[in-house]
Protein backbone atom coordinates (compact mmCIF):
# COMPACT_ATOMS: atom_id res chain seq x y z
CA UNK A 1 0.00 0.00 0.00
CA UNK A 2 1.60 3.58 -0.75
CA UNK A 3 1.72 6.14 1.39
CA UNK A 4 2.04 10.18 0.25
CA UNK A 5 5.55 11.16 1.90
CA UNK A 6 7.09 14.38 0.20
CA UNK A 7 9.63 16.20 1.07
CA UNK A 8 12.57 14.66 -0.19
CA UNK A 9 10.51 15.07 -3.80
CA UNK A 10 6.48 16.35 -4.30
CA UNK A 11 5.64 13.05 -5.14
CA UNK A 12 7.44 10.81 -2.72
CA UNK A 13 5.67 7.65 -2.01
CA UNK A 14 6.41 4.80 0.83
CA UNK A 15 5.17 1.31 0.27
CA UNK A 16 4.09 -0.50 2.94
CA UNK A 17 3.94 -4.68 3.28
CA UNK A 18 1.67 -5.20 6.21
CA UNK A 19 1.81 -8.74 6.04
CA UNK A 20 5.55 -8.91 6.23
CA UNK A 21 5.49 -5.78 8.60
CA UNK A 22 8.06 -4.08 5.77
CA UNK A 23 8.23 -0.35 5.13
CA UNK A 24 9.83 0.45 1.54
CA UNK A 25 11.09 3.88 2.43
CA UNK A 26 12.79 4.82 -1.11
CA UNK A 27 14.48 8.45 -0.38
CA UNK A 28 12.74 9.02 2.84
CA UNK A 29 15.46 8.24 5.15
CA UNK A 30 19.63 7.06 4.25
CA UNK A 31 20.76 5.11 6.77
CA UNK A 32 23.92 3.94 7.88
CA UNK A 33 24.84 1.35 11.16
CA UNK A 34 21.30 0.32 11.46
CA UNK A 35 20.31 4.23 12.10
CA UNK A 36 17.99 6.20 9.93
CA UNK A 37 19.55 9.32 8.97
CA UNK A 38 18.03 12.71 7.29
CA UNK A 39 17.97 12.41 3.17
CA UNK A 40 20.25 13.92 1.51
CA UNK A 41 20.01 17.40 2.07
CA UNK A 42 20.82 18.20 -1.52
CA UNK A 43 18.66 16.24 -3.60
CA UNK A 44 15.75 17.00 -0.71
CA UNK A 45 13.41 19.73 -2.08
CA UNK A 46 11.85 19.95 1.08
CA UNK A 47 13.54 19.18 4.53
CA UNK A 48 11.01 20.74 6.70
CA UNK A 49 8.41 18.76 5.14
CA UNK A 50 10.60 15.52 4.64
CA UNK A 51 11.04 15.34 8.60
CA UNK A 52 7.27 15.57 8.99
CA UNK A 53 7.08 12.61 5.90
CA UNK A 54 8.92 10.63 8.50
CA UNK A 55 6.81 10.24 10.98
CA UNK A 56 5.11 7.54 8.96
CA UNK A 57 7.32 5.62 11.15
CA UNK A 58 5.88 5.87 14.16
CA UNK A 59 2.34 5.75 12.33
CA UNK A 60 3.10 2.09 11.37
CA UNK A 61 5.95 0.70 13.25
CA UNK A 62 7.34 -1.29 11.02
CA UNK A 63 9.57 -3.95 11.97
CA UNK A 64 11.65 -3.16 8.92
CA UNK A 65 12.76 -0.24 6.59
CA UNK A 66 14.48 -0.65 3.35
CA UNK A 67 16.09 2.89 2.22
CA UNK A 68 17.65 3.40 -1.22
CA UNK A 69 21.13 4.61 0.20
CA UNK A 70 22.18 2.38 2.67
CA UNK A 71 20.89 -1.03 4.60
CA UNK A 72 18.18 -2.17 6.06
CA UNK A 73 17.40 -1.08 9.66
CA UNK A 74 15.18 -2.59 12.24
CA UNK A 75 12.38 -1.08 14.55
CA UNK A 76 13.23 2.26 13.07
CA UNK A 77 9.99 3.83 14.94
CA UNK A 78 12.65 3.74 17.57
CA UNK A 79 14.77 5.91 16.29
CA UNK A 80 12.22 8.48 14.70
CA UNK A 81 11.97 10.92 17.81
CA UNK A 82 15.84 11.15 18.67
CA UNK A 83 16.39 11.77 14.91
CA UNK A 84 13.83 14.68 14.28
CA UNK A 85 15.10 16.38 17.17
CA UNK A 86 18.65 16.54 15.80
CA UNK A 87 17.56 17.77 12.50
CA UNK A 88 15.70 20.57 14.00
CA UNK A 89 18.46 21.52 15.90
Amino acid sequence: MPHHTPGHSPGHVVYYHQKDNVLIGGDLFTSRRQRIRKPMSIFTANMAQAIKSGQIVKKLKPKSLCVCHGNEVQDPHKQYDLLREKMLS
